[in-house]
């Protein structure tokens, strides 16, 4: 199979999107599924301290090569100059990470879908909203309904939401292929001075921005019963993007001493952050997959969740999974109880579901439909 690889979504390193295109595709190479892999990249980018990028470099053979077209992503080029490449190629299928596939492309086609975020969260399009969802809308739309194309939703709630909203008449379009972590580690010099202020306490762990879907005010306001009703002896530790929208969390919690915000953290500071919690607390109320959580579980940790969207799908059963329907106090009762839960886990089990080699053969194994 002749496999032409869409990789410019990894010109944004500390991106999401750009770490599964670089998980992907390293698994990708490491099965072998190809006879020639082609992969696609800017030419207007600058790849030379790329970390991503060098990993690929070192890969290149005589059937894995590179080639660099005047496709800078989510510009009109990026739909006409790829659309025209890949139609006169010789390649059996075009793979594409994200959901703006370009538009004219007429070979075999996968692209995936992350989430729906833009359509299912009101407040997540701060500006030209209806324009936005609109084209989001699009082209998730337009690239479903093309005979030779198939989609990948990471995770069953991404696909039914999908459905939902895009349309029912697409099931048999769409596989449900899960992630796996990050595994990679992308060496920094530059180093979180709050790292050491935390290790050693006893604590629980948020990480991720503070967009209002992330449900950080409910879990302060959670966190403060802990502390004052049942003497929760830890602070909850808040890492991540320090970006404000609907609550300044900064300005929230300033007379809370247990509860700290560290910023952005490192791979390895993120371990160690990992390593050395009491649990994670993420009572996100949307996600597509939901990656702390896999991240959490392989290091055996407890895991606090929102019995909502992805979070409860992905979350191993030791997770406590607290609904949105429950009574404030009894969501805080049932937190405290499992956080003092003398429990062993072990996800060795539960972790064989997530793997970037089995990811690769789920996509690029099956038939387009």
């Amino acid at each position: 199979m002749k496999i032409l690889f869409d990789t410019r979504h990894i010109k944004e390193v500390y991106s999401g999107l750009g770490r599964y295109t670089h998980s992907i595709l390293k698994a990708l190479v490491k099965v072998n599924l190809f006879t020639k892999l082609e992969i696609i990249l800017d030419k207007n980018c600058d790849y030379a301290d790329n970390p991503l990028f060098k990993d690929i470099e070192v890969k290149l053979t005589k059937n894995i090569t590179i080639t660099y077209l005047d496709a800078p992503l989510f510009k009109l080029k990026h739909h006409i100059n790829v659309s025209k490449y890949v139609n006169s190629s010789d390649c059996d299928v075009y793979f594409y990470p994200h959901f703006d596939m370009p538009t004219f492309i007429n070979k075999n086609s996968i692209f995936v879908v992350h989430d729906l975020l833009p359509l299912v969260v009101d407040n997540y399009i701060l500006k030209y909203k209806f324009l936005k969802q609109q084209y989001f809308k699009n082209m998730i739309t337009f690239n479903l309904s093309k005979k030779n194309s198939k989609c990948i939703a990471v995770s069953q709630s991404t696909k039914d939401d999908i459905l939902n909203i895009i349309s029912s008449k697409y099931e048999d379009k769409i596989d449900v292929v899960y992630e796996d972590s990050f595994d990679d580690v992308i060496q920094t010099d530059v180093v979180n001075k709050n790292i050491k202020d935390v290790i050693g306490l006893k604590y629980l762990l948020y990480i991720g921005d503070r967009r209002p879907h992330k449900n950080l005010k409910e879990m302060i306001d959670i966190f403060k019963i802990l502390k004052t009703k049942y003497n929760y002896e830890g602070y909850f530790i808040i890492a991540g993007s320090e970006r404000n929208f609907d609550l300044d969390i900064d300005e929230y919690i300033v007379t809370e001493s247990y509860i700290k915000t560290i910023g952005r953290v490192s791979d390895s500071e993120l371990s160690t952050l990992y390593e050395n919690m009491d649990s994670l607390f993420f009572l996100s109320k949307y996600e597509g997959f939901g990656l702390p959580i896999i991240e959490s579980a392989k290091h055996n940790k407890k895991i606090i969740i929102l019995d909502a969207s992805s979070c409860t799908e992905i979350a191993p059963t030791s997770a406590l999974r607290v609904r949105e329907n429950d009574d404030f106090t009894i969501r805080v009762e049932k937190i405290f109880d499992y956080l003092y839960e003398n429990k062993i886990i072990d996800n060795t089990k539960y972790l064989k579901n997530y793997s970037w080699e089995e990811s690769v053969k789920s996509i690029f194994n099956g038939e387009l439909k």
